[in-house]
């Protein structure tokens, strides 16, 4: 009876917080598919997560695109507040490298558009299937169609058609 009764008196606690938590994801989620779906931000390796509104943008960010991104973010309902990218929260803004210290950077293949003919990519040292689909802007799905494959391995050398 009475962990019925501490239950009952719990659950409205326990669902506020899960639809805070759920809110917060749905935001960080917002903000990120819509750095993607920017064809100028489309390559960018970041974090985002959200509080309360408030949203932190992490990652490797050159700072031309800094602005660019920070507009992108902004202009996603329910942001309040953006740290990072030359965001409006006091503080300097967090940055994170997330790229292993062995390898160094590459530079950020150029956007092109479909009409173009077909894009080729010769695989590199650490390239997968699902990294080259998230720099070309497709899916591991699109990769294997057009190189005629239904299996994920590919080795280094081999150059794959990824548009």
């Amino acid at each position: 009876m009475r962990l019925a009764l501490l239950l009952a008196l719990l659950a409205p606690a326990a669902s506020a917080q899960v639809a805070a938590r759920l809110d917060d994801l749905r935001l960080a989620t917002a903000v990120r598919l819509a750095l993607v779906d920017d064809a100028r931000t489309r390559a960018l390796d970041v974090t985002v997560a959200a509080r309360d509104g408030s949203v932190d943008v992490l990652g490797d960010v050159p700072p031309l695109l800094e602005p660019i991104a920070a507009d992108v973010a902004r202009a996603v309902p329910g942001v309040r507040t953006l740290r990072g990218l030359g965001g409006d929260t006091a503080g300097p803004a967090t940055r994170i490298d997330t790229r292993p210290p062995d390898r160094p950077a590459r530079p950020a293949e150029p956007v092109r558009p479909s009409d173009a003919g077909p894009l080729y990519h010769t695989v590199e040292r650490g390239d997968t299937l699902f990294s080259l689909a998230r720099r070309y802007g497709t899916t591991v799905d699109a990769i294997q169609r057009l190189n005629d494959r239904t299996e994920t391995g590919i080795r280094v050398g081999q150059r794959l058609r990824v548009r």
